[in-house]
């Protein structure tokens, strides 16, 4: 779409200039309790002016919900979900905990 000239093309990789779709993954949902493991990660893994940590709200194809979340790069997906996984179970049991306190 973005025509000869294109860097992107020129380096090898895709071009999604102009798309009117484009999948990305998104961190979502209550990151606070994880934030610190998602800052890590992403500090550690960016290079450069990527663009990675920009806010987006967008629209799913499948349904058309509306979600607000952070872009990643599709190479840190699987590091977030392990490192912060065992943060998220730990706060979820801490929530209950406090829940049956009421």
């Amino acid at each position: 779409m973005h025509g000869e000239k294109c860097a992107a093309k020129a380096r090898g990789s895709s071009c999604t200039h102009g798309m009117r779709f484009e999948q990305m993954p998104l961190v979502t949902g209550a990151v606070l309790p994880v934030w610190h493991c998602i800052e890590t990660i992403i500090s550690r893994n960016q290079v450069g002016s990527t663009g990675y940590g920009r806010v987006v709200r967008c629209t799913t194809t499948a349904d058309e919900t509306h979600i607000i979340g952070m872009t990643v790069a599709a190479s840190m997906e699987e590091e977030l979900v392990e490192a912060c996984q065992p943060r998220r179970e730990a706060n979820d049991e801490a929530d209950e905990e406090n829940r049956g306190e009421h």
